[in-house]
């Protein structure tokens, strides 16, 4: 039964990998982006003030936050995938060789699946290096923002009911 699935999977791991190599370089680039956009929010608020919307500017803070950290997380996750695949396609075609049959063809489909896994997250690692420092960054730079708002909302709130 397994055997017979992993004979179905096989051809199919590789061209997977690199989709979803490709698929993940994508979401690198819209993680970028999404950290730049809420750092330069952020920093716009920090040397030039608040726009003086109150909740507003903390609804726009938060979005842009959680917009950045969700997509962040996504890539990561998919990150943490390929070794998985890479085994996987090992497993299924080491599973895939009978006696006789095109052992080695299967020794090299398996070694390649677990080679492009591994350079795959290897990439992503480095990739990953490169935004989490940022993203770390601008989120608590976003959170005192977030804070002091909040505070000066609360403030504002509070003398105009006296």
């Amino acid at each position: 039964m397994i055997s017979a699935l992993c004979n179905l999977i096989a051809p199919y791991i590789m061209p997977v990998i690199v989709v979803v190599g490709i698929v993940n370089a994508i979401i690198f680039f819209i993680v970028r982006s999404k950290i730049n956009n809420l750092h330069t929010l952020v920093q716009s608020w920090t040397y030039y003030g608040f726009h003086g919307e109150g909740t507003d500017d903390v609804k726009k803070l938060v979005e842009s936050s959680d917009s950045a950290a969700l997509w962040y997380t996504l890539y990561a996750n998919i990150s943490a995938i390929f070794p998985l695949m890479g085994i996987f396609g090992t497993v299924c075609a080491l599973l895939n060789s009978s006696p006789g049959s095109g052992v080695t063809d299967n020794f090299f489909v398996a070694l390649d699946t677990t080679i492009m896994g591994l350079f795959f997250a290897i990439l992503c690692k480095v990739a990953d290096s490169v935004i989490s420092s940022k993203l770390d960054r601008a989120l608590d730079e976003a959170d005192y923002q977030i804070h002091k708002l909040s505070q000066e909302t609360r403030i504002s709130y509070a003398q105009t009911e006296t």
